[in-house]
């Protein structure tokens, strides 16, 4: 790593900062699309251990592999070609950021009041499974379909709601940086 104060020396240096900006040109490509994956969301259980250290695994490791399934077919044809030379492509310099709606079921022996207050979002499902295991699971099947290394993720906008029609909203925004000399 640099030397903290070089650095801040070299960011004052207004000369220095134009130098090096003007290297480089970076052209900027966004790519943005939706998914849209019905019936109820899933959430990640991790492995568990037992008291005498035995391991059980993850149940729905089945389920990830059909949603991934399932996803790589939502992917727009128009996209899918791009994302997959992306992929490929261990060097490419693109971020991801996600925005996650899940929709969960509204039980069926709520009454109709409750019913439709869940539908339109005054009350939340606040007590069902924690966001971050339903989040968990979309970040970890979009592996391989959308990014090659989810640390490709910066940035992740979600939130959970009641509804008629169960499903989980994906809403994708791939930034790809490509890097020329001037």
């Amino acid at each position: 790593m640099a030397d903290r104060k070089k650095v801040e020396e070299k960011t004052l240096d207004l000369k220095y900062v134009n130098k090096i900006s003007n290297e480089f040109t970076f052209e900027k490509e966004t790519i943005t699309f939706q998914l849209k994956l019905p019936g109820e969301p899933e959430n990640y259980v991790r492995e568990r251990y037992t008291g005498r250290g035995n391991r059980f695994y993850n149940a729905k490791e089945g389920i990830m592999k059909e949603i991934k399934r399932k996803l790589r077919a939502l992917v727009p044809p128009n996209k899918k070609t791009e994302i997959e030379d992306l992929i490929k492509n261990k060097d490419a310099n693109y971020y991801v950021s996600l925005e996650l709606r899940f929709f969960l079921k509204i039980p069926t022996n709520d009454s109709i009041k409750d019913t439709i207050l869940k539908e339109y979002n005054v009350k939340r499902p606040a007590i069902r499974a924690d966001l971050d295991n339903y989040i968990k699971l979309i970040v970890d099947t979009l592996h391989d379909v959308i990014y090659d290394d989810d640390k490709r993720v910066i940035s992740i906008n979600s939130e959970k709601f009641y509804s008629l029609d169960p499903r989980t909203e994906i809403n994708i925004e791939i930034e790809i940086f490509k890097k020329g000399k001037k």
